[in-house]
């Protein structure tokens, strides 16, 4: 699944668990929406097909969803949670569970303690895996924000679950999707991108919806820690079983 991406980032020379820290940012504009849960996919299943460990911190979406998508790349999400190789935490859960045993006043201000809490017993159990590469990925961190978790507490759980687990086998996912109603949502991406050595950014076509080119994805890699990142651009179109990329212009579909 994904040879094209597999291809393009070079997985063979510089492999993804040696990616410190990924950021996946999309953009939503009015009634368009550019889909970037392809690439969080595409993470899962890479790392667990390798027999890497998989925590998957899911801030929008049910087990149920990623199950579905997952068993058609192959994985399945099932066995890899009874070889204790994939873990999933469901904001919704965490948030239902506030709701009903705790007062209404400061559910905000709880909810990444909660989260760190989960995150830390589940990383405790997963301490044999240190030296070993390892996958946390956080999916979608703007829903927090949509709950009124302020920007600050989302960093600060960030750098926490970092500082806490500075192991040099982990790897980190965020993504967030960027709404011009919502300003913060523009804010956390830019701090995420500045802490990251890999991003993607998944937009619409500004030329409106198109059949056969789903949307243009930036990827973006920072070669030195002091240098800036070096984006490369690309339409792209998710298939079954692959992502197709073309480079700007080629696609006969996009004029």
């Amino acid at each position: 699944m994904f040879e094209n991406l597999h291809a393009f980032l070079q997985v063979e020379s510089n492999p993804l668990e040696k990616q410190r820290f990924v950021h996946i940012n999309s953009t939503v504009e009015g009634s368009g929406f550019a889909n970037s849960s392809f690439l969080i996919h595409y993470f899962i299943s890479s790392f667990i097909k390798q027999g890497h460990k998989v925590l998957l911190v899911s801030c929008l979406h049910t087990h149920a969803q990623y199950k579905i998508v997952e068993h058609k790349m192959g994985v399945n999400l099932e066995q890899a949670t009874r070889l204790g190789n994939f873990s999933f935490l469901s904001l919704l859960d965490l948030w239902s569970d506030l709701y009903t045993g705790s007062p209404d006043e400061g559910k905000e201000k709880m909810v990444c303690s909660r989260i760190m809490e989960e995150l830390s017993s589940r990383l405790d159990d997963s301490q044999e895996t240190l030296g070993q590469p390892f996958l946390i990925i956080f999916d979608d961190l703007t829903a927090l924000l949509h709950l009124g978790v302020e920007m600050v507490d989302i960093l600060n759980m960030i750098s926490r679950v970092k500082f806490l687990y500075p192991n040099t086998f982990t790897t980190y996912v965020t993504s967030t999707s960027q709404y011009a109603e919502l300003s913060d949502s523009g804010a956390l991406s830019n701090q995420l991108t500045h802490w990251s050595d890999l991003k993607f950014d998944v937009n619409q076509l500004s030329t409106g919806l198109s059949k056969e080119v789903h949307g243009q994805l930036k990827i973006s890699r920072r070669i030195d820690i002091a240098a800036p990142h070096a984006p490369r651009v690309y339409h792209y179109k998710v298939t079954e079983r692959d992502l197709k990329l073309f480079a700007v212009g080629e696609s006969p579909a996009v004029l």
